[in-house]
């Protein structure tokens, strides 16, 4: 009887026993890689090269130029951003010229020939240097991207026209003279205490300003609303004007500029009159001054005169 009880007693062991194994091996977590085929990797489809600026720049410009200690900022073009190459390029005027200085602009759309960005990646320039100096050679693709980029316009990331800007007329040189029986006598280089003081003209003469006007887009014989104001005031060309002067083009074929006249009879003598000069190139609702009221004061000075 001993005996059935003792071996009922291991027959029950062995089976608990036997039983719980195969609980906790049902229990187990599955293995999410037991059917994997590691060997096998998921390769990302690269995007191709297009002749739009947003690819050129990520497949060309930043990687290829944008490179440390050279176009980061440190020169222009500046191709740490997409925002930054464009606005430096397009429209943009070159810095390092060739021998001849053709190249006016680093891009300009629609021009190949004219735009300096392209001559620097194709040229055979061994001084020069042909870019990138410090990488491999653009490809035939690449060139290509490039050219028909500016060719189709140079149109930003946005695939938006460029915009060529139009800056105000600017004032380059000035130069006066007095008349007195028919003897033209230079008067600007006559002054109270050097540069940066009135210059001397006598009452009873007609005195003549010959001003240079530049404009990057308008012809200066069509500048608009030209003429030069007089004030005692070296700031007060907005309240105290002594004398309004309207300016005529000069038909002088070596002098692109107008000419202003007044008899010095009419102007207050031993007093400094500061004068300033007015234009319009027709684009925009404010007149161009010069020089401006927060101009380093030595232009203010230097464009005065005094009728003694």
């Amino acid at each position: 009887m001993k005996k059935i009880i003792y071996y009922t007693c291991i027959t029950i062991g062995l089976v608990s026993i036997i039983y719980s194994c195969k609980k906790k091996a049902e229990e187990l977590p599955t293995n999410p890689f037991a059917e994997s085929n590691t060997a096998t990797s998921t390769k990302t489809t690269e995007v191709a090269l297009t002749p739009d600026f947003k690819s050129i720049y990520t497949k060309i410009f930043q990687p290829k130029c944008g490179n440390q200690s050279c176009h980061d900022g440190h020169f222009e073009p500046d191709f740490r951003t997409i925002e930054s190459a464009y606005a430096t390029m397009v429209y943009q005027p070159v810095i390092k010229h060739t021998l001849d200085g053709r190249y006016k602009m680093r891009v300009i759309p629609g021009n190949i020939d004219s735009s300096w960005l392209y001559n620097r990646v194709v040229t055979a320039d061994a001084q020069l240097g042909r870019m990138p100096l410090y990488k491999n050679q653009l490809a035939t693709d690449e060139l290509n991207a490039i050219k028909t980029w500016i060719s189709n316009g140079a149109k930003d990331q946005y695939n938006q026209p460029a915009r060529e800007p139009n800056s105000e007329p600017q004032v380059q040189y000035y130069a006066a003279s007095d008349t007195n029986n028919n003897v033209i006598n230079r008067v600007d280089t006559n002054r109270v205490a050097g540069s940066a003081s009135p210059f001397i003209v006598h009452t009873g003469k007609q005195l003549t300003l010959y001003v240079i006007f530049s404009d990057d887009h308008t012809p200066i014989n069509q500048l608009q609303n030209v003429r030069m104001k007089l004030s005692q005031n070296i700031d007060g060309f907005s309240t105290t004007v002594t004398q309004t002067i309207t300016g005529t083009y000069s038909p002088i074929p070596w002098f692109d500029g107008f000419i202003f006249t007044v008899n010095t009879s009419s102007l207050p003598a031993n007093k400094t009159l500061y004068f300033r000069f007015y234009a319009n190139d027709g684009t925009t609702t404010t007149d161009t001054e010069f020089p401006i009221t927060n101009m380093w004061p030595w232009w203010k000075n230097y464009a005065s005169l005094i009728v003694k």
